[in-house]
């Protein structure tokens, strides 16, 4: 167990705007709050990482594809 780390989220211009979340802290936050998505949502990523957060994103968006 590493304590203290944390994701990082890309390097993108504006990535530290309100509503910008790492995949992982955005599905605990949906997960602990039992909320579900209303509005657009966009993951960015690739590889086994990406497909496993978008799985995990479609429990909390009906209609997401």
């Amino acid at each position: 167990m590493i304590t203290g780390s944390r994701e990082s989220l890309m390097e993108l211009p504006n990535n530290d705007l309100p509503g910008i979340f790492a995949a992982r802290a955005f599905i605990a936050m949906l997960k602990a709050n039992q909320k579900r998505l209303r509005g657009p949502c966009i993951l960015v990523g690739k590889g086994d990482y990406a497909l496993e957060c978008a799985k995990q994103l479609k429990a909390y968006a009906p209609g997401l594809e």
